[in-house]
């Protein structure tokens, strides 16, 4: 990292900051990191969530840009892998980083330093920090969020039938703005939510593996 000698010369929400305001965030617990993490503004924002899950913890990237008209703002997302927290410091494959607080004038926030950012408000050798704006429960949308959060027991899906074990399934897809087939059920069903918005072909890319563990465990019920 190259070390700026500014003293406003790091950025926060597309703003620049006061690093001598900047403290450790070290929690009781890590867990407590759980959450999401806005980074940027305008065209060039962008939101990180991080999932404690049983045996790891789970990193995504949600970014977007315009379609090549101009009129639609896409939405792409990007799976952080090999994600490493000890104490507040914070490693992954393409992400450095560390927990920090923030005195912003009226209050002490939480956030997330990125030393290697990937939104366009930093100039190169400066660092960024997301602030945790939000819970994962207000973050994802639909009625079976929990395919998304956390790893699925199947003695808890019994209970579903196979018509809402296929929604729950497809709500994944569905996050990700997957175009459903034209008058088919999941089609019909979804363009009713006002939260759901097709854009994608194919969103298997996007997936991360826990969601891909809780499909494989919906489709071996939903065949019995």
């Amino acid at each position: 990292m190259v070390i700026s000698t500014a003293t406003f010369g790091q950025w926060i929400a597309g703003d620049k900051i006061d690093e001598r305001k900047v403290e450790k965030w070290v929690p009781k617990l890590a867990i407590e990191y759980q959450g999401v993490y806005h980074f940027g503004d305008s065209e060039n924002e962008s939101d990180l969530i991080l999932i404690f899950s049983t045996n790891k913890t789970i990193g995504q990237i949600r970014s977007g840009s315009f379609s090549t008209d101009g009129k639609l703002w896409i939405w792409n997302y990007e799976t952080l892998e090999d994600i490493k927290i000890e104490g507040n410091k914070f490693s992954s494959s393409s992400a450095n980083g560390e927990f920090v607080t923030y005195d912003n004038g009226s209050e002490r926030v939480k956030g997330l330093k990125i030393t290697n950012p990937w939104s366009g408000s930093p100039e190169r050798g400066q660092w960024e920090i997301g602030v945790r704006n939000g819970s994962l429960d207000d973050y994802l949308e639909g009625n079976f969020t929990q395919a998304s959060l956390r790893l699925l027991d199947k003695s808890e899906l019994l209970s579903l039938d196979k018509s809402n074990l296929r929604l729950m399934r497809n709500e994944i897809f569905a996050r990700y703005g997957l175009k459903f087939r034209v008058g088919g059920e999941m089609e019909s069903y979804f363009r009713k939510q006002a939260w759901y918005h097709g854009q994608h072909d194919n969103v298997d890319r996007f997936l991360t593996e826990l969601e891909r563990e809780n499909i494989k465990v919906i489709k071996e019920l939903e065949k019995r």
